[in-house]
């Protein structure tokens, strides 16, 4: 009976410990095997997503090409470059429609009225890069939720590898543009050097961290890639044997095109294995459906301590791809040099500390280095890169908490603080000591522009766009004076300036412009010689208006070149009307700006006009023009000389007055300007020079003519100091050629 009862229980114990495992082994076999299920589902919308992927990269890429075509048709003005737009246009559109063609909710692209005024150039340099900014951030913050969605631990290798690839084209790709800018244009900005030297650092950043990430073979590509691309500039540096060197910037561009096209390359091929990475874990997970259908019960312990490491493992991946997407957020935000916070961070920043506390005034300080781009190219650009790093230190240590620092370009910094919590002055002190770079002292000087809320207004944008006011005013001051603060008087003037501007597009558009004409007198004989034609604005609301007060503002936005070519049809169109009366027989002179003088085909346009004005149109043009490119002027003169228009050079005295120059260019007539005419009879330093230019002209055979004269004395002593001719007040203030017809027709001065 005992044995019998001992018998049953220990069938139960046995039974219990048969069951329970299996029970175990069952439950433990039915959660993985429908974990199993959503791996697959997971890995199978991962496959998909990484093709939506590659054609997002696909339509940003196409943006960015549109925007570098842009940029560099704005800054150069070359027919070569204008060519390029249109295809740009047509290439974006048809990249946006295959990656958001399925989607609900796509991205337009860039509007038809920013690339007319783009193509028609109505825009200027800054605006066409914040509008396509703005394009390139939509984009971009599609591509950062798709990166999201596919976002995996067997796939996050890539995905970091391609954010990094995504930012060093992007940096490429401005880097064209700025170098093409800069070595297109006559009279490129400093901040175009700045951005280039900016965009060309940056691009090392991403580099290191685009090898850290990708898989070794495609990081032996972008090796390759860099030593082909240094080899190809060498090679067109030093004419290596076997290899033409590519002409100027136009070999400098193509070089740096085909490196980009080889990093859209490389950025495919990483796509590519993204997708043959998210195949592959469609392909592990069925293999784990098949292995845990066969799978038996002897297998309980081993799956069961497989499953712990499973579990450590998900948990290591989970770590790893928050750290990597916090190292892809830190890389989109931060400079790669600094760590400081770039310029949509440091503003979005500012306004978070606005909005949180309204009553808090705060002050933006914005700090330029000066000639940084000097020390770059003496002492190289890893120096230059150090040097940045620890003005970003010594900045962070001065500044208190709450304050920040951020950079908004490469040497250019910004510093937000709290008012009450310390002033610009002593911060900037922090420049009066030498910085330790590499075993130098290196003293650098800054200028800096303040402003403060609420006079500057309460938001990030108004406070950084009221600093660069001042920041701009501190430029124009001289040596020794480093910083300004932002009073209203200089948001009057640029509101004024942008009115002017705005003004100066609608002048084009209505034909607002006329010329006036000023008489040019023989000394001797007391006859006209000539005229000069002078521009004259007749604003609706302001009347006359000069041209030293919008010539200036036309140059800046590239309304130079249709003013110019206005200027050039009105006066050869004067020539005609006048053609077989006295007037008929003065030649007229036309003022040229240098961005005319040194278009690609500024001949073309000039013979357009000069059939109507040949023998009689005159070319002014200033010193400082011609010696932007003497090669250049050089031969742009003589083409002038064999189509057999005169060349005076006006403001003769006050630029370089090289002998050198005068003998090497087809100069017809010197202008002696009017601040040595002015002193005439009270200086004798002005006498002299007067006398030293009239002989140098003279030696040369070439005429001088004095401008300014107001006075019968200055009159009489330029023609003792053997002057040719003079124009001024004296004879005739600037009139309209129906007042010049009056006149002459009163006989104040004789016609030859």
């Amino acid at each position: 009976m005992e044995s019998a009862s001992f018998e049953r229980q220990l069938g139960r114990w046995m039974a219990l410990a048969v069951a329970i495992p299996l029970l175990g082994f069952i439950a433990f076999w039915a959660v993985e095997f429908g974990r199993t299920l959503e791996v697959v589902g997971e890995a199978e919308d991962l496959r998909a997503e990484a093709g939506e992927l590659s054609a997002l990269h696909g339509a940003l890429h196409a943006l960015q090409r549109e925007r570098s075509a842009a940029v560099i048709w704005l800054a150069s003005a070359r027919e070569s470059f204008q060519e390029r737009l249109v295809p740009s246009f047509h290439a974006t559109d048809k990249a946006y429609q295959a990656a958001f063609s399925g989607s609900e909710a796509g991205i337009a692209p860039p509007p038809a009225l920013l690339r007319t005024t783009v193509a028609q150039r109505r825009i200027s340099l800054q605006e066409a890069l914040e509008a396509y900014e703005e394009r390139l951030r939509d984009l971009l913050g599609r591509l950062r939720e798709q990166r999201g969605a596919a976002a995996s631990g067997a796939t996050s290798e890539y995905l970091l590898a391609s954010e990094a690839l995504l930012q060093l084209r992007e940096h490429a790709g401005l880097e064209r543009a700025f170098g093409a800018a800069v070595g297109g244009h006559r009279d490129p900005a400093p901040e175009w050097f700045a951005n280039l030297h900016y965009h060309q650092r940056a691009q090392k950043g991403y580099q290191a961290a685009f090898l850290r990430s990708a898989p070794a073979t495609l990081g032996e590509r972008l090796k390759a890639v860099e030593r082909d691309q240094q080899l190809a500039m060498e090679a067109r540096r030093v004419g290596m044997a076997g290899a033409a060197p590519a002409p100027g910037l136009a070999g400098w561009f193509d070089l740096k095109g085909r490196r980009l096209l080889a990093l859209r390359e490389l950025e495919e091929g990483l796509l590519a294995e993204l997708e043959q990475a998210a195949a592959a874990r469609v392909r592990e997970a069925r293999a784990r459906q098949w292995q845990l259908g066969l799978s038996g019960g002897g297998l309980l312990l081993v799956t069961g301590l497989a499953g712990g490491a499973v579990v450590r493992r998900q948990l290591a991946l989970v770590h790893r791809r928050e750290a990597d997407a916090a190292r892809i957020e830190y890389l989109a935000t931060h400079n790669p040099v600094t760590g400081l916070p770039d310029r949509r961070t440091f503003n979005a920043r500012l306004d978070a500390a606005l909005q949180a506390e309204p009553r808090r005034d705060w002050r933006v300080l914005l700090i330029d280095l000066v000639r940084f781009t000097e020390i770059n190219r003496t002492f190289g650009e890893a120096f230059g890169d150090e040097l940045l790093a620890a003005v970003a230190g010594v900045l962070r240590g001065r500044v208190p908490t709450p304050g920040f620092v951020g950079q908004l370009y490469g040497d250019q910094f910004a510093v937000a603080l709290p008012v009450e919590v310390g002033d610009a002055q002593s911060l900037l002190a922090v420049f009066d000591a030498p910085f330790h770079v590499k075993g130098r002292h290196v003293s650098i000087a800054v200028r800096a522009g303040s402003a403060e809320s609420p006079e500057a207004g309460r938001s990030a944008q108004d406070l950084v766009q009221s600093a660069d006011l001042a920041l701009v005013s501190a430029r124009s001051i001289p040596r020794g004076c480093r910083y300004r603060t932002y009073t209203t008087a200089m948001g009057d003037a640029h509101g004024r300036q942008r009115e002017l501007e705005a003004g100066l597009e609608r002048a084009v558009e209505r034909d607002e412009f006329e010329l006036w004409y000023q008489p040019q007198v023989d000394l001797r004989t007391g006859r006209a010689v000539g005229l000069e034609a002078l521009l004259r604005w007749r604003h609706p609301e302001r009347g006359i208006v000069g041209p030293g007060e919008f010539i200036p503002c036309a140059e800046a936005n590239g309304l130079i070149v249709p003013v110019g070519d206005h200027v050039l049809s009105r006066a050869t169109e004067q020539i005609r009307q006048w053609r077989g009366t006295p007037l008929g027989r003065i030649p007229m002179a036309v003022n040229l700006s240098g961005v005319q003088f040194h278009q690609a085909d500024f001949i073309d346009h000039l013979q357009a006009h000069i059939s109507g004005g040949r023998g009689q149109l005159k070319l002014e043009i200033t010193e400082s023009v011609l010696m932007t490119d003497l090669g250049g002027a050089a031969r742009r003169l003589g083409e002038l000389r064999e189509m057999g228009v005169p060349l005076s050079v006006d403001d003769f005295g006050t630029g370089y007055s090289s002998l050198a120059y005068l003998r090497r260019f087809p100069v017809d007539e010197l202008k002696l300007d009017r601040s040595f005419v002015s002193e005439l009879g009270h200086s004798e330093e002005a006498d002299a020079i007067v006398e030293a230019v009239v002989a140098l002209g003279h030696t040369l055979g070439i005429r001088v003519l004095a401008e300014g004269v107001e006075t019968e004395s200055q009159a009489r002593r330029l023609a003792r100091l053997g002057c040719d001719a003079g124009q001024g007040f004296l004879w005739a203030r600037p009139m309209p050629a129906s007042d010049l017809e009056a006149w002459f027709a009163e006989e104040r001065v004789r016609i030859p």
